[in-house]
């Protein structure tokens, strides 16, 4: 019942992955989590957060309901914008100034950058 198999390869899907994540993000299509950094929010996608982020992965492990809102404190807004267009399309652009926080912030949310 097996017999040959044969390899059905797409080579774009990298990069369409990454093209539609960022259009479902900047639409706002499917977005189950809410993100709150002082008084702004940002409305992102719990299997991204969980496949960029063992730290997102292991809060979003517990029950937190269907549309969790996870607070983060001592960030800037700017910052997590950053770090969210980062792990949904593998780059970001910051300035100088913020460059540091940036690179802080991938590593407590533990975001291989």
């Amino acid at each position: 019942m097996g017999g040959t198999r044969f390899m059905v390869q797409w080579e774009e899907h990298p990069s369409h992955l990454a093209t539609r994540l960022g259009q479902l993000l900047e639409h706002q299509t499917l977005v189950d989590v809410t993100l709150m950094c002082n008084t702004h929010t940002l409305r992102v996608h719990r299997a991204v957060l969980a496949a960029c982020s063992p730290y997102f992965e292991t809060i979003l492990q517990r029950q937190l309901g269907m549309y969790p809102l996870i607070v983060l404190k001592d960030m800037q807004f700017s910052v997590l914008k950053s770090l969210i267009e980062f792990m949904y399309c593998g780059e970001t652009s910051v300035t100088e100034d913020n460059l540091s926080a940036l690179l802080q912030a991938a590593k407590f949310f533990q975001v291989s950058v």
